[in-house]
């Protein structure tokens, strides 16, 4: 355990960048609420260094808290060091080189502007939620509006700029000359992140969309149409051009012909990289099937994250998430069976259930990186979200139990996602690829000063019991043997 020895000799080599125990940073799951030890906001890769020989030095775990969106919190922790990335949000556009570098605590959000004006054909790809962190997103994958069009976010990082466990400094990219640093690359660009460094910056490639003014809109569906839409909706996502990407989100919303009512809809959320002549014909199937409402507009991509993609959030509610991964053509009987039963039967109308439409160039990446899930046709996540204290173990069981019955039906699930609960994490996050990521962390954080329960290495295994232990939901990497 640390002690006034330490934070004071911390506080002297970082000063005015060590937090006080009434200055920690949040998340956006409400649930997770924890002070560690110490907090360090650095400013510069000599910070980072810093703080991580300290912890080092100490025997402290240390986690790195970019957007904040860690869905388990694992950003945070109660008994060693959280870096704080909020003070490393520099963007910086190179227009002619259709780049952009980004600074390890930058959000989405902060590249928007810079694509903005005269500029506005390049955007960039890897997330569909403008509140995220950048460096979090990639080095899990990255999955974007525009991903089926341009790429999975982590194949369009071209450098990355890192910090390691013992304070060196390294930039790795797929053509560095040392083989331990393509290494190092390949895992970072989807093993997950605040595994083998701390990121400082990101270089991205941008693209430039088919039109400047992307297509897009909503088609609405009552849950109950599920037996006939959901499998329409699994044979037409299959058959769709790269250019167009649907996602599904089943929720609790207002009746949009009885306002005064509630109801759970099935609403499908379309984003086209092309002309609205494309799009309407492809959407087609969709419109002739009797929606509840459906409407439509152009913008440009990063206005459609900022107004379809914020409603992901959990905006600091309590929250219990789980994800999977789907093959295409997943929406069989028993698996349609399975969501009409238990998404009426949520304790909580704040919670939902949201497929992220994959495939297209994201399974033909000419140089992958780790991410293992190419060949999938979507990735869902489902977000218990409830606001009562008391609430917690309802909403919890109900999450758990609904994502194992889904289970049967995936292939793995999505490590931007982690899940304290999953069962059989390993395989699920990382596929074929586990073995080979604890190679590379072996060799560059040997002392695993970075670490948190479902990390690359980690010997923490949760049971698989319903109703599961609350207690596992804690992100403390010392309590849950995380090391």
């Amino acid at each position: 355990m640390t002690g006034p020895p330490f934070l004071d000799a911390l506080r002297r080599a970082l000063p005015g960048r060590v937090l006080g125990r009434d200055n920690v940073p949040g998340v956006d799951n409400g649930r997770v609420r924890l002070t560690p030890a110490c907090t360090v906001r650095p400013e510069s890769a000599e910070d980072i260094g810093t703080a991580l020989r300290y912890a080092r030095d100490e025997g402290l775990p240390l986690t790195v808290r970019g957007g904040g969106h860690s869905t388990a919190g694992y950003c945070l922790n109660r008994t060693g060091v959280v870096l704080d990335m909020s003070s490393m949000r520099g963007v910086r556009l190179d227009a002619d080189r259709q780049t952009v570098r980004v600074g390890g605590g930058a959000r989405w959000q902060d590249i928007h502007p810079h694509l903005r004006g005269d500029r506005q054909r390049l955007i960039a790809v890897g997330c569909s939620s403008p509140q995220v962190g950048v460096a979090g997103a990639l080095l899990g994958g990255g999955l974007s509006f525009a991903s089926r069009a341009h790429g999975l976010g982590s194949d369009n990082v071209t450098a990355i700029e890192l910090v390691l466990a013992d304070g060196a400094r390294t930039r790795v990219e797929e053509h560095s000359i040392s083989p331990a640093d393509r290494e190092l690359f390949w895992a970072c660009r989807g093993g997950g992140g605040g595994n083998f460094g701390v990121v400082t910056a990101m270089e991205l490639r941008l693209h430039r969309p088919r039109t400047e003014r992307m297509f897009g809109g909503q088609i609405v569906f009552p849950l109950q149409r599920a037996p006939d839409i959901l499998p329409l909706y699994g044979e037409w996502t299959a058959a769709l051009p790269d250019t167009l990407a649907a996602y599904l989100h089943i929720s609790n919303r207002r009746d949009t012909r009885e306002r005064t009512r509630r109801l759970w809809a099935m609403t499908i959320t379309v984003i086209h990289d092309g002309v609205r002549e494309e799009a309407t014909e492809l959407l087609r199937p969709l419109l002739t099937a009797g929606p509840l409402q459906a409407w439509s507009a152009t913008a440009p991509l990063h206005d459609w994250e900022a107004r379809v993609g914020a409603a992901s959030a959990v905006a600091h509610r309590l929250a219990y998430i789980r994800s999977g991964v789907l093959p295409a053509r997943a929406f069989t009987p028993d698996f349609v069976d399975t969501v009409c039963d238990f998404m009426p039967r949520s304790p909580s109308p704040e919670s939902f259930l949201l497929w992220v439409h994959t495939g297209g160039r994201m399974a033909r990446a000419p140089v992958a990186g780790a991410y293992p899930h190419r060949s999938s046709g979507s990735v869902y996540e489902l977000k218990s979200i409830w606001r009562d204290e008391t609430a917690a173990r309802a909403n919890v069981t109900w999450a758990y139990d609904f994502g194992e019955a889904l289970r049967p039906h995936g292939t793995g699930a999505y490590v931007n996602q982690h899940d304290p609960l999953l069962t059989g994490w390993r395989t699920a996050y990382h596929g074929p690829h586990y073995d080979r990521l604890v190679a590379v962390k072996r060799r560059v954080d040997p002392a695993r000063v970075l670490r948190f329960p479902q990390a690359i290495g980690s010997t923490y295994e949760p049971p698989g019991t319903s109703p599961p232990d609350l207690h596992l939901l804690d992100p403390d990497p010392a309590r849950l043997r995380g090391r």
